[in-house]
């Protein structure tokens, strides 16, 4: 089952195919006018992968910053739980035990 990827385009024919073709245009001095869509289909999907390349190195850089952030918050919470004493946990400990 050959499935096509839904962000590509289907190709329209290799590069001998198109130098085969009888409509080209033969009045080039290099006879390389045939590159010419091919060329123009390349440069487009290089654009739109240096665009999906910049979102991912935004979206790595705001995970980063939320890794950081969250990172920041988690160490506050255990320097909390080691700095403050907790009474309440105290004395229902010692009820548990039949102390108080």
């Amino acid at each position: 089952m050959n499935r096509s990827h839904p962000l590509r385009r289907p190709s329209t024919g290799s590069l001998s195919s198109l130098a085969r073709s009888t409509d080209r245009n033969t009045t080039s001095p290099s006879g390389l006018d045939f590159l010419q869509p091919a060329l123009s289909e390349l440069n487009d999907e290089a654009s739109t992968l240096a665009t999906n390349i910049s979102h991912l190195t935004e979206l790595h850089n705001a995970l980063g910053t939320f890794n950081e952030s969250f990172a920041g918050y988690l160490y506050a919470l255990k320097m909390n739980a080691f700095c403050v004493e907790w009474d309440q946990v105290r004395s229902m400990s010692l009820q548990e035990e039949g102390l108080i």
